[in-house]
């Protein structure tokens, strides 16, 4: 079973975000955009952590996903960051999951079901849909488009530890802290 204080939701790519709760609201108190290098990533991370040394931690990464209409070039800067990301966690020892779009969607609700003769749904009316669904949320939060998924990813972590842990639990890398000696 998964506990975690902290829930980091982070959205991949260069106009992705990050979100994180505090700990004792347990609602989403701080936001920030992707970081743009390594070390701002590492550093922005690496505060979360510290300021909450004491708090278990588990962060919620959108799984990165191929679009037919993506560019090769939008591609690989997004898998480069996803893996940035990844690797940032890693060191910082960091319990994360992956999720993939359509799951974490679902499980909040906002797949949006199309009638028979009804036109697909732009990439743009998404973004927005998700934003309204954001800004629902959390009402207290300037949603921009920047962070909208991540706090979406955010609140999918929170409900998932109590409704739906099997999903968390799917992607999980755990890091178990232990005092004893490497074998090497």
């Amino acid at each position: 079973m998964i506990k975690a204080d902290i829930i980091i939701g982070i959205d991949p790519g260069a106009s992705g975000g990050i979100a994180w709760n505090d700990t004792t609201t347990k609602k989403v108190c701080y936001t920030s955009k992707i970081p743009k290098t390594r070390s701002e990533l590492h550093n922005c991370i690496r505060n979360i952590k510290m300021n909450f040394e004491s708090s278990s931690i588990l962060a919620v990464v959108e799984m990165a996903q191929r679009m037919p209409t993506d560019r090769q070039y939008s591609v690989v800067t997004y898998n480069a960051i996803h893996e940035r990301i990844l690797t940032v966690l890693e060191i910082l020892e960091i319990n994360y999951t992956q999720a993939h779009p359509m799951t974490w969607q679902s499980k909040m609700n906002l797949l949006k079901r199309r009638a028979k003769g009804e036109k697909k749904e732009t990439y743009q009316e998404r973004k927005k849909r998700l934003k309204t669904a954001a800004e629902n949320l959390n009402p207290n939060i300037k949603v921009t488009n920047y962070i909208a998924d991540a706090l979406l990813l955010h609140e999918f972590g929170m409900k998932g530890l109590s409704d739906y842990p099997d999903k968390l639990e799917e992607n999980l890398v755990r890091f178990s802290r232990t005092d004893q000696e490497l074998p090497f």
